[in-house]
């Protein structure tokens, strides 16, 4: 089982990360975060979280999972070039920046992909989503873009790869336990 297991899911993620988000400190990977409450907010899409994050504890910074690996450029079938990532926006001082494939705003500070000679950039998520219309929102119901849906598939993975570890962990030393001395 060990083996199907290990050679069926990606490997899990490094414990130590140094991102170019954040060149000044290592990103320390926890299970939970380390604030009063348990929850954080990604520095990347500025969406909240509960579980694991990359941290940094002299600067408090935080990082899902799923944004600590987005890649570096990305290519959409409706433009021509490929979108570059921008840690920290791209905007000038005062504009807001609208997403060319929603066509909402971007948070100040959200990172982007962005074509600098098209002037062309888009949230995380619209990015890698498939270039259609818009849906209007139904009420009451909650949108998850792709980069979220991946950073919960990639978290999802890490937890059973953890479980599974545990598991494996708690069988060996029952056998351990079990055996004639």
């Amino acid at each position: 089982m060990a083996n199907y297991f290990n050679h069926h899911h990606p490997p899990l993620p490094q414990q130590v990360i140094q991102h170019k988000s954040h060149p000044w400190h290592p990103l320390i990977l926890l299970s939970t975060p380390p604030y009063y409450g348990g929850g954080f907010t990604c520095d990347a899409c500025r969406h909240g979280g509960h579980d694991f994050t990359y941290h940094c504890p002299t600067c408090h910074y935080d990082l899902h999972v799923g944004c600590a690996s987005l890649p570096e450029t990305v290519i959409r079938g409706d433009h021509q070039h490929p979108l570059t990532l921008f840690y920290c926006g791209y905007k000038e001082e005062g504009n807001t920046f609208i997403c060319d494939v929603c066509h909402g705003n971007v948070p100040d500070g959200c990172w982007i992909y962005y074509c600098k000679s098209c002037d062309y950039g888009t949230h995380l998520g619209c990015a890698t989503a498939e270039a259609s219309p818009v849906a209007e929102e139904e009420e009451g119901t909650e949108e998850y873009s792709m980069a979220e849906a991946e950073s919960r598939l990639k978290l999802l993975q890490l937890q059973m790869q953890l479980a599974q570890q545990n598991a494996e962990s708690i069988i060996d030393a029952a056998r351990m336990l079990s055996r004639p001395t």
